[in-house]
């Protein structure tokens, strides 16, 4: 681990920031199939955690036209509830209607 904290990355935001972008964006030109390309999980420090969230940022306004809106969790601004509601109205609809599953 490289031993920086999260707050100091927070206090040189302004100046580090362009240099974490390129960096990350660089990352992407890596032979994926070399194995001298990857890390060990252990080695995962602030900086990759800052990566990953900012992978994560970019990939948000994608995800809604990506993912089927009958996918309701882990994307933003849909719920697992909604999911579980609708399964519940399916089934009150069927002993309503009196539907057999078979």
């Amino acid at each position: 681990m490289d031993g920086l904290t999260v707050e100091f990355y927070k206090a040189i935001r302004d100046i580090i920031s362009v240099f974490i972008v390129d960096t990350l964006n660089c990352s992407y030109d890596k032979d994926k199939h070399q194995i001298s390309n990857w890390r060990p999980i252990s080695f995962i420090n602030d900086g990759f955690k800052i990566a990953s969230k900012a992978v994560a940022w970019r990939m948000q306004s994608v995800l809604q036209k990506l993912i089927h809106y009958n996918e309701r969790a882990f994307v933003k601004g849909r719920s697992i509830t909604d999911a579980i509601r609708a399964i519940e109205d399916v089934l009150g609809y069927i002993e309503i209607y009196g539907i057999n599953g078979k």
